[in-house]
């Protein structure tokens, strides 16, 4: 099992700085709720806290310079770590902190406030995290209540991004933290435990979710309390590290935490091929998922074995390449060894939890057989399914048309033309375009088509001004669930080029043995007639009902196509984020490269880039399927094809080269839906609600409302309004709805990197 580790400050008394009233007691609460989580080690450093009790002659815990400084060194020596990579360790601190001379300094009691001697009084933040990375954890959470002077000096550093370290800071960078003396506390430390301690619906166990309440909820207590602005903040890296489960024997994670976990294990094996974040991913999912999670540290511990028998060459080698370094080879079975023991060790612990007291003597012998046998079938079946498919995804440049649609004056009109002679009409502009891309082998001839999206800024949602224009014109109020506009970021990401269709969905439902939770119905869609066909080329087949998009499909029957796809693949696929689908809709890009808002105002970013469509300021039936019988603007009606059309069958796409990202079909999206974006993720990452439901749960009835959470879905439909296709639009279907507009597509992590 996981260790948990702590480390504890709070300083109130400080010779040389402003004395504060809360941080002893921010540090003393911190560490009784570490004890009551049952952390295996706390260590407590305030004003008057007792000695360290693993220490010779009583050692002190005052949080002078010299004695945590000296302690850091003793507990935590060179190359000789106390925890492993499946292990926490977390180190709060309350007190003063600044930034001196580029340094991030976190100060203790005796820290001068002369600068000829600071900086030999007071620990730079990056040294005590270089202590702490001694420790051999392989989760390090930093959780700092400082900045609190009023001097101007002594305002919040920006954290550094640092590979395998969590930060979260009280404040964002040269602002401050504030005591609130009738809560005997900080308000960020205040927050922090009453975050931790939350249970059940609403609970805060991942990273990610942590650090959305404390946005929340610190801001409200410091209004409340001091009419003022605190707003904290992270820093982490890699970006997976928000779907890290952060105390799951303290604070239970839904399924869409695993999920979201068990695809950051498979990006780590197969993308990254980092064999150690991999197996750290997976020992944390083994108490969730128990056999999946066995499965993949057998095939993790086959592949290790495998680089060992031919291990690299490095500067450490020998220059002779014969001759293999016996300290390599030594230390690659050394690997093999450890996670051959965590299997082991896990084994016997599924073996007691599935003891049957209802079985007689041999009863545990026999279900400690069984499981190895049915580990080494679903190994062997995996193992194949990887290898086999492991290098089916080609590179491709995909070559497409763009269309923009814009009011052009036309002099000369034809005598049938309903528009006089110089008069502004809509008229569709085309330009060739290219873009990588890939293409995924389902079958020999069913094939999945993939576009590579750049990382960039946007501006997501829609601005006041253009929200009250839409409500007033449509008489809709949700257009309001389109703001406050706030900037994401995003990194890079693989997108697919059309909606899934019936076709690729069958390849998928057929493939039983590919199971991970659900059964799924091969052939679910309403629309199983051959469909309209568009203009074709030459050397075009006729498309076929297996070409449109598949509908019907709830979004626990997305996810289980997308879990197939992975194990099928090798490589991590899901449902996009909504920001993900809004940021690949709009497609702002110039020259193939993504536009980065990080320079540009709001105000500048919605008079260059903000459209309704990717098309431009509206949307016709000549370029969407749609209810083309009602406009967006004034736009000539179109017609209303009542039924799904082929992906692609308009012929034209976005700049990024995808197809019918307006229209056709809706498409999920893993967010659950909010009415609005306060406390949106900045990272494009899932806005997760924890949800108490069953997925074995069939019921729709009042008394069963848990099993139906709402979720997001984009893009607008065959049977609904132009204004429903705008590039922000939101709107929700239960995760259990079906309805025949309602398809989607899927995403991965960055193949080419």
């Amino acid at each position: 099992m996981s260790k948990n580790w702590a480390i504890c400050v709070g300083i109130n008394r400080y010779y040389f700085h402003r004395i504060l009233s809360c941080a002893v007691n921010d540090a003393t609460e911190m560490s009784k709720f570490f004890k009551e989580a049952k952390f295996d080690n706390v260590y407590l450093f305030t004003d008057n806290s007792d000695p360290i009790p693993d220490m010779r002659n009583d050692f002190p815990s005052q949080p002078m310079y010299g004695n945590f400084y000296s302690w850091l060194g003793y507990k935590f020596k060179k190359d000789k770590p106390l925890l492993t990579l499946s292990d926490n360790l977390w180190f709060f601190f309350s007190g003063h902190g600044l930034e001196y001379r580029g340094q991030h300094y976190l100060l203790f009691s005796d820290s001068s406030g002369d600068p000829e001697y600071f900086e030999r009084t007071a620990i730079p933040l990056n040294e005590i995290t270089n202590y702490l990375r001694r420790s051999g954890a392989g989760n390090i959470i930093i959780l700092l209540d400082a900045c609190r002077d009023s001097s101007s000096k002594s305002s919040s550093f920006e954290l550094s991004k640092e590979q395998g370290i969590i930060k979260i800071s009280s404040c964002q960078p040269n602002k401050l933290s504030y005591e609130i003396k009738s809560l005997n506390h900080g308000a960020f430390t205040f927050a922090l435990l009453e975050s931790l301690r939350l249970q059940g619906e609403g609970n805060c166990a991942t990273v990610e979710r942590l650090c959305k309440r404390l946005r929340t909820r610190v801001k409200q207590l410091a209004l409340e309390h001091l009419k003022k602005t605190q707003t904290p903040y992270e820093a982490l890296e890699p970006a997976s590290k928000y779907h890290l489960l952060l105390l799951p024997d303290y604070i239970h994670p839904n399924d869409s935490d695993l999920a979201l976990l068990k695809a950051d294990a498979l990006d780590a094996e197969f993308v990254k091929q980092d064999f150690t974040l991999a197996e750290t991913i997976w020992t944390r999912l083994i108490k969730f998922k128990t056999n999946e999670a066995l499965q993949s540290l057998y095939r993790i511990r086959d592949k290790v074995k495998e680089q060992s028998s031919t291990p690299n060459i490095t500067e450490e080698s020998p220059s002779n390449p014969e001759i293999i370094s016996e300290e390599i080879v030594s230390k690659s079975k050394a690997k093999v060894d450890e996670i051959s023991l965590k299997i082991c060790t896990f084994e016997v612990v599924t073996i007691e939890q599935n003891e049957d007291p209802g079985l007689e003597g041999g009863g545990l012998k026999d279900t400690q057989q069984d499981n190895k046998e049915q580990s080494k079938e679903s190994k062997k079946n995996d193992s194949v399914s990887f290898q086999k498919n492991n290098s089916q995804q080609k590179s491709h440049l995909f070559q497409f048309s763009v269309a923009t649609i814009e009011k052009e004056i036309k002099e000369n009109q034809n005598l049938l033309s309903r528009f006089l002679p110089g008069e502004e009409q809509w008229v569709i502009n085309k330009q060739q375009k290219e873009a990588q891309g890939f293409i995924e082998e389902l079958t020999p001839e069913i094939k999945l088509e993939l576009m590579k999206i750049p990382g960039g800024t946007f501006w997501m949602g829609t601005d006041d001004e253009e929200i009250e224009r839409l409500v007033k014109k449509f008489d809709r109020n949700w257009f309001t669930w389109e703001k406050p506009q706030h900037q994401v970021i995003l990194q890079p990401f693989s997108m697919g080029r059309y909606p899934i269709t019936q076709g690729q969905w069958k390849a998928i439902a057929e493939r039983t043995e590919l199971k991970v939770n659900i059964d799924l119905d091969t052939d679910p869609s309403r629309f199983k007639d051959d469909p309209p066909q568009p203009s074709l080329e030459p050397d075009e087949t006729p498309k076929t009902r297996w070409d449109r998009p598949v509908e019907r499909v709830s979004w626990y029957q997305a996810q289980e196509f997308c879990d197939r796809l992975s194990k099928l693949t090798g490589k991590p696929y899901r449902l996009p984020t909504e920001a993900e689908w809004e940021y690949a809709c709009r497609a702002a890009i110039t020259d193939q490269s993504s536009v980065t808002s990080q320079e540009l105002t709001l105000a500048e970013w919605n008079q260059k880039y903000q459209q309704p469509f990717h098309f431009g300021d509206t949307i016709t039936g000549d370029l969407a399927n749609y209810r083309a019988t009602y406009t967006y603007a004034d736009e000539p009606k179109g017609e209303y094809r009542e039924q799904t059309t082929p992906v692609g069958y308009f012929k034209v796409a976005n700049a990024f080269g995808l197809y019918d990202m307006h229209g056709n079909v809706w498409e999920w999206c893993q967010d659950d839906f909010k009415d609005n974006y306060d406390g949106a993720p900045s990272d494009g990452s899932a806005w997760l609600q924890p949800q108490n439901y069953n997925p074995d749960n069939q019921s729709y009835s009042d008394k069963n409302k848990e099993n139906k959470p709402k979720k997001v879905i984009r893009g607008g439909s065959w049977n609904y309004n132009p204004f429903d296709c705008r590039c922000a639009y939101r709107l929700y279907s239960y995760a259990r709805g079906s309805g025949s507009n309602v398809g989607f597509r899927v995403v991965s992590g960055p193949p080419w990197t």
